[in-house]
């Protein structure tokens, strides 16, 4: 540690300006920019401050990852939020994305509906909808239409 007080301040404004660099990346916001799918992980274009930056690669959330195990990765243009708890994007993940102009919301109602290309499930507490290229499947109450 600097024994003079020159030193010293210049040591507090160094360490604060981490600290508060560390928190601004604690969450960041930007859009998928490149995937590798092989080794999934992603790389996040982040808008704001002076230039634009691309992270490194790095891994996305799974909504399960045990016995139920789901994948479901990433598009390049989707909005996305990076989280580090450190606030070092080193060892950051892809948390969940944020719909956007670019991407809206499938759906508007209540009802959960998931959606790929031109497939879409729809489900609701009794029924289970499955649309794809203009055939229909509705499974309710033990029927099959």
């Amino acid at each position: 540690m600097a024994d003079n007080l020159a030193d010293i301040l210049v040591e507090l404004h160094r360490r604060l300006f981490e600290v508060e660099r560390r928190l601004a990346n604690h969450r960041r916001t930007g859009v998928i920019d490149e995937i590798d799918h092989g080794k999934g992980v992603a790389r996040v274009k982040i808008e704001g401050g002076e230039q634009p930056f691309r992270t490194g690669w790095i891994p996305w959330k799974e909504i399960a990852a045990g016995g139920i195990s789901t994948h479901i990765p990433p598009t390049v243009g989707q909005q996305v939020d990076v989280m580090s708890e450190s606030g070092d994007l080193t060892d950051a993940v892809i948390d969940f994305s944020t719909h956007s102009n670019a991407n809206p919301r499938p759906h508007d109602g209540p009802d959960a509906v998931i959606v790929k290309g031109g497939v879409r499930f729809f489900i609701s507490d009794d029924t289970v909808t499955i649309d794809a290229a203009n055939i229909t499947f509705t499974a309710s109450n033990g029927n099959l239409a």
